[in-house]
């Protein structure tokens, strides 16, 4: 029986805060319709109540906007090792099989070993409150539940995340930053015979997210592979 993996992903876990450079944050705030001088010279964490410097300008907090996209910057550069290695069907099949197998062996060996040894163990154990009789009941159980734990894995592959899912829910988090926020960007299409064009509004998205990504040194995929992702995160939401 091979070996498990070592899978060290966690389901809790903590990510550090992310900011962008002043330059980033003004061009991120240009592609939603600003001047991209709101926040002045603020460095460092945005608060999330703040307002822009200047209110008069444009009716948008983009303090908030920018920290919120900082937000979903930090848990893609910090969150993908845990998200992304979230334990599949086959890593719960591997770890639980070796799990049954450990537990099973030892089981045995303290059945079956010299007597010497037992009445040995059996009186260290006593300042435990315990015998070898309910350790090797323990064992057993262990070996019980990690048995079924295989077996309801067993023939499932749709089990925890694949390498792109971060990734997928950073983009899908700037892109409903760019909606609520965008301002006068045409949402309509032009067509030249057969060629359909984008509309500035989603050339504009594309290009915020793009910024967005790459400022953070987090564009892990190509352009053409990024507007496919965004094209179907886009087509699977629900149609207000």
């Amino acid at each position: 029986m091979p070996r498990a993996s070592k899978n060290t992903a966690k389901s809790s876990f903590f990510t550090k805060s992310f900011t962008l450079p002043n330059e980033k944050r003004s061009e991120l705030i240009k592609i939603l319709g600003g001047k991209g001088d709101e926040l002045g010279d603020h460095k460092g964490l945005l608060p999330v109540s703040a307002k822009a410097t200047k209110p008069g300008t444009v009716d948008v907090d983009f303090a908030s906007v920018i920290y919120y996209v900082e937000y979903w910057l930090a848990l893609l550069k910090y969150g993908a090792a845990d998200i992304d290695n979230a334990p599949k069907a086959q890593d719960y099949r591997k770890e639980f099989a070796a799990i049954q197998k450990r537990a099973n062996e030892l089981a045995a060996r303290l059945n079956t070993g010299s007597s010497y040894y037992r009445v040995q163990l059996d009186t260290e154990l006593v300042a435990f409150k315990t015998d070898t009789s309910k350790i090797v009941y323990a064992l057993n159980q262990l070996a019980l539940a990690s048995n079924t734990i295989v077996t309801l894995y067993n023939g499932q592959t749709k089990v925890g995340t694949d390498t792109k899912t971060t990734l997928r829910l950073t983009v899908s988090g700037l892109i409903e930053i760019f909606d609520k926020h965008c301002q006068g960007a045409s949402r309509k299409r032009i067509k030249r015979g057969a060629i359909v064009q984008l509309s500035e509004h989603e050339q504009r998205e594309s290009k915020f997210v793009r910024v967005a990504l790459k400022a953070a040194n987090e564009m892990r995929v190509s352009k053409e592979t990024l507007a496919d992702l965004i094209r179907n995160i886009k087509a699977a939401r629900p149609v207000k």
